[in-house]
């Protein structure tokens, strides 16, 4: 997958440095500040093409839970997977070996159980009362008991959808006391499905590793 952004030239003074002197040159182009939204899309644009271009799942586990600071900035995040009438958590950022007998496995893959019936994008606060529309009570209790064990303030949960199918669930944290950028999280929203469609692409030529 690629793109192209398009950024817009303004004519604007430049300042040539002369040997003592300091001269005005009229009409040379220089960038104007990029627009946000076109930050975002560019990001989101070569941030799924490195997706696809991941050799493995695991090396598109690492991409998900490692590489989106530059789009969002968060705390912690957990990328938990619904395979095989499963759902467990694969992997998580800057922890290369997951502990599976710590206590946050445990309440990852518990959570992770939860949220397979989700299909859509929330933001939790642990202060606010959770969302009622379309949460079964057992995904909320999930979801306030992550965010008491956690302490983040927010945690925005993000289903990687592929046709029909949640394949997943990213799962960022922030610990800060203020509400996450809007536009990156739409952006990351809008990525979801491509970064579903990667993962899958990864799962099925492991089974199938004759159609490459």
């Amino acid at each position: 997958m690629s793109g192209t952004v398009e950024v817009r030239l303004a004519t604007a003074d430049v300042m040539k440095i002369g040997p003592g002197t300091l001269e005005k040159e009229r009409g040379a182009a220089a960038p104007s500040p990029v627009d946000p939204r076109q930050r975002a899309l560019a990001f989101g644009l070569e941030f799924t093409k490195r997706c696809f271009e991941a050799r493995t799942v695991d090396d598109v586990y690492l991409l998900l839970t490692n590489d989106l600071r530059g789009l969002i900035e968060f705390d912690r995040s957990i990328l938990v997977v619904h395979s095989g009438g499963t759902s467990r958590l694969v992997a998580t950022g800057n922890q290369p070996i997951l502990e599976k007998k710590s206590k946050f496995y445990q309440m990852s893959n518990a959570l992770a159980k939860e949220l397979k019936s989700l299909n859509r994008g929330v933001l939790v606060s642990r202060k606010a009362k959770l969302p009622d529309q379309d949460l079964p009570e057992s995904a909320k209790d999930a979801l306030q008991s992550y965010l008491d064990f956690g302490g983040c303030s927010y945690l925005l949960c993000v289903p990687l959808n592929h046709g029909k199918m949640t394949l997943g669930h990213l799962l960022l944290e922030f610990m800060e006391d203020k509400v996450p950028d809007q536009l990156s999280i739409l952006t990351l929203l809008n990525i979801a499905p491509f970064l579903a469609a990667a993962m899958a692409e990864k799962w099925l030529l492991a089974k199938k590793p004759g159609l490459l």
